[in-house]
């Protein structure tokens, strides 16, 4: 049996056409894949970098706890003095003010949260009894951490808390008059 000159169909392989949009369809998901594995690297260092945020602002606010009058009204600086030898911290910043505020109120659906005002001279509140009621003083600490890696401060991470302190020793003495 011989074979004849034609052969059939199935023998002829892949067309140029047929290799060109198997190269592009290969190619795309080739693109695809390194920019998805860009993005998950990317998400991973600023996962990285929230959590560095996270951790640095709740030590700050321990500090600040533990001596509010070192800190006065306010201060900023950088978190270098943690680690003088990790550089990287040099990277993210703080700032802090603390600042006197007064209770104005109760909250009328837990009757315990107090609404803190920036006026001091606010209008005395009435208690459950009719007379006014003392107003009560305290120190709103705001601290915000932020990333600013090789001092952008342009960079958008950043962290903001507010919690308040007891009254200071100025607070106390006037309280006690």
């Amino acid at each position: 049996m011989r074979r004849s000159a034609t052969s059939s169909s199935s023998d002829r392989g892949f067309t140029l056409l047929e290799l060109v949009v198997a190269i592009t369809l290969f190619a795309f998901i080739i693109v695809q894949v390194l920019a998805d594995r860009e993005d998950s690297i990317e998400m991973s260092g600023n996962a990285k970098v929230i959590q560095t945020v996270r951790y640095l602002a709740q030590s700050k606010i321990d500090e600040i706890r533990y001596d509010p009058e070192r800190y006065g009204d306010g201060d900023s600086g950088d978190f270098a003095d943690l680690d003088p030898d990790d550089r990287a911290l040099e990277d993210y910043l703080w700032e802090v003010e603390i600042k006197r505020v007064v209770a104005v109120g109760t909250s009328e659906d837990s009757g315990d949260d107090y609404l803190f005002e920036d006026d001091e001279d606010a209008d005395p509140i009435e208690g459950a009894d009719g007379n006014p009621v003392e107003p009560r003083y305290v120190r709103r600490l705001m601290l915000t951490v932020q990333y600013a890696p090789q001092g952008d401060v342009q960079a958008d991470l950043s962290i903001r808390i507010v919690t308040y302190l007891p009254p200071g020793p100025e607070e106390e003495e006037e309280a006690t008059r």
